[in-house]
């Protein structure tokens, strides 16, 4: 189980742009980071905490996505 400060290190550190990458490599580990996120919240869903904390990261990296 990932706790909610290693969560928010994997958020810090996802390339919240790999969708726009010329490498496919990059693209495809930013996919499968993506994924990797979603399980983790799915697995924390009974947790706002985790929710929060990934609205929190991916607004500052897309805030006109608000």
């Amino acid at each position: 189980m990932t706790t909610l400060e290693e969560f928010k290190n994997i958020l810090k550190y996802h390339d919240w742009t790999f969708m726009y990458a010329d490498d496919p490599r990059d693209w495809e580990k930013g996919e499968r980071n993506e994924k990797w996120i979603r399980k983790i919240l799915e697995e924390n869903y009974d947790n706002p905490s985790f929710k929060e904390a990934y609205e929190e990261e991916y607004y500052k990296n897309w805030p006109s996505h608000r």
